[in-house]
């Protein structure tokens, strides 16, 4: 489902910043469960992530990363950073 769309973005080099429960759509297809990942707005490359990301953080609250949260400003986003977004929307 949605790991899988994290695990390609993180093979193409992108992270997607804004992993929330208004940015996972599912569809139920008869038995099958499928999830699509939505809202790219604050998608950065990896590799080209500016270090002065303007003096904010990116995500939506509640589903931000720790790291993210307690870390100086202009820390860069990784991909276990969306991973842990992800576990936030699951328990929710």
């Amino acid at each position: 489902l949605i790991i899988t769309a994290i695990e390609s973005l993180f093979k193409k080099g992108i992270v997607h910043r804004d992993i929330s429960i208004s940015n996972i759509m599912l569809e139920k297809i008869g038995r099958e469960l499928r999830g699509l990942l939505i809202d790219f707005d604050f998608a950065a490359n990896i590799d080209e992530e500016e270090e002065d990301n303007g003096g904010y953080r990116t995500g939506t609250l509640p589903f931000m990363a720790i790291e993210i949260l307690e870390a100086d400003r202009n820390t860069k986003h990784a991909y276990y950073h969306d991973l842990e977004s992800l576990f936030y929307v699951l328990i929710w």
